[in-house]
């Protein structure tokens, strides 16, 4: 699972997360196809201590939420903390068989919990990590190239000036 895990990220990080339709990309589906569980790569975003996803648990039989009411699919939006290995829920908004929300809980300080070793939530923590730090490389190489160029151009404003100043152009 860990392989196609980071399989999984790597596609979604060398697509660099670029919105489309389908953004929902399927990391798993339960071993007695009860649910299916997707990441929304476009909804990763880095936070200080890691990033923040949401996924999507689609159930093949609706169930019922703690206050009573049934639904199909939840929405739940996660802090990961890739150096801790830690997941915890920020949002989760559950929805009926018709898409109507029956149901929302949000938090500013989410308890953050270990990711057991071959889990679904290692999978995700896995994907979202491995994006982020492949948008963290990216963003470096940017910056060292950028400044490259700036010193490529300064040492060439220097040489035009020396030039200038000896008089031979």
């Amino acid at each position: 699972m860990k392989r196609w895990a980071m399989g999984v990220a790597l596609c979604i990080a060398c697509s660099s997360v670029i919105a489309t339709d389908d953004r929902w990309v399927e990391m798993t589906t339960t071993g007695n196809g009860a649910e299916t569980i997707y990441l929304d790569g476009n909804s990763m975003r880095r936070t200080a201590d890691g990033a923040t996803a949401w996924r999507k648990i689609v159930l093949r039989s609706p169930e019922v939420n703690s206050a009573g009411k049934r639904y199909k699919t939840l929405l739940q939006r996660d802090s990961y903390n890739c150096a801790n290995e830690t997941v915890g829920i920020l949002n989760a908004i559950w929805h009926d068989e018709d898409g109507s929300v029956v149901g929302s809980v949000a938090t500013d300080v989410p308890a953050l919990d270990p990711v057991a070793p071959g889990t679904v939530n290692e999978a995700l923590l896995n994907a979202v990590c491995a994006v982020m730090a492949n948008t963290a490389a990216v963003e470096a190489e940017k910056k060292r190239a950028a400044a490259d160029a700036a010193e490529a151009a300064a040492d060439a404003a220097i040489e035009a000036a020396e030039k200038a100043a000896s008089g031979s152009f």
